[in-house]
């Protein structure tokens, strides 16, 4: 399973099945004189597929979602993606976006580092104790537990 499946289907898992209760921004009042919707564009294009091919795990591969408790009430939710040749990757839910990382070197628990290099977050893990970081500042942290 190549990386960008993992983390697709981690992706996927971590939206598709939400923790809390997500409330949806009031919309407001359009006026009556709006200018109406452009119309959707027409293409000739195939629709997509409802089942993507290629995003379920392969035998020996593990994703499992863990979400953490944290100080004031506050939520971290991850996805880990363990593959059976060994690869270890973690996608995180964090102020609206979803960030992959992959397992790094660590003297002691799980260290994951962003994917893409231009993201600064970093999250360790040890037991059921859960701690990320943005920018060596610490965003999530303290009685981080794991809720299981």
């Amino acid at each position: 399973m190549t990386r960008t499946t993992i983390l697709a289907a981690a992706a996927a898992l971590l939206a598709a099945m939400p923790l809390g209760a997500q409330t949806a921004s009031p919309q407001p009042a359009v006026p009556d004189t709006a200018v109406p919707p452009a119309p959707a564009p027409v293409t000739t294009a195939e629709p997509a597929p409802t089942d993507m091919p290629g995003t379920a795990p392969a035998e020996g591969d593990t994703i499992e979602r863990v979400a953490y408790a944290c100080e004031g009430g506050k939520m971290l939710e991850v996805v880990y993606v363990n593959t059976a040749s060994g690869s270890s990757f973690a996608v995180v839910s964090q102020k609206d976006e979803l960030i992959p990382m992959q397992v790094a070197v660590s003297g002691s628990g799980a260290r994951y580092v962003p994917v893409n290099v231009n993201q600064t977050y970093e999250l360790l893990t040890k037991g059921d104790a859960a701690t990320l970081y943005e920018d060596s500042d610490t965003v999530l942290a303290g009685d981080c537990t794991a809720k299981r």
